[in-house]
């Protein structure tokens, strides 16, 4: 995935105070691994992709969001909206299109945690190595599943 269309290397290197370009091979890959950790402890898929998911007896609870578009599938959305169940008792998988179709469409917070934890990968590298509670706060509020 490409998430420099949602933090672009300027907007990243001008939260970290960088002013040349010797970094931005680095900054890049720390761009993505951020937002892919946003992905993975919200569920928020910031990237819009296509993903499959395994059916199994039939059904599959999908938590990734938003969800784009689906095709020969019938939804039932759970009472906490967490959720959507999905049922295809003629298919083993069904393939999903998820994600934000623009980055105005990224919640604030989502984004801030981000640009914060860019911040944390790219400083703390030799530092303590422990993140910000606020980054937990932030990601906590969009959580779609508990672990």
């Amino acid at each position: 995935m490409i998430y420099t269309n949602i933090i672009s290397i300027e907007e990243a290197k001008d939260y970290l105070g960088i002013d040349d370009s010797s970094r931005d091979v680095e900054i890049t890959r720390i761009i993505a691994a951020a937002l892919r950790y946003v992905e993975n402890k919200t569920g928020h898929i910031l990237e819009p992709r296509a993903i499959t998911y395994n059916l199994i007896n039939g059904s599959v609870r999908v938590f990734d969001f938003p969800i784009i578009s689906t095709t020969n599938v019938t939804a039932t959305t759970t009472a906490s909206g967490l959720s959507t169940l999905y049922h295809d008792s003629n298919n083993t998988t069904i393939t999903l299109t998820v994600g934000y179709t623009s980055s105005s469409d990224i919640p604030s917070d989502l984004l801030e945690a981000g640009f914060m934890l860019i911040k944390f990968f790219f400083y703390e590298q030799e530092g303590s190595g422990k993140m910000p509670d606020v980054i937990n706060y932030l990601l906590q509020q969009h959580q779609r599943f508990i672990v």
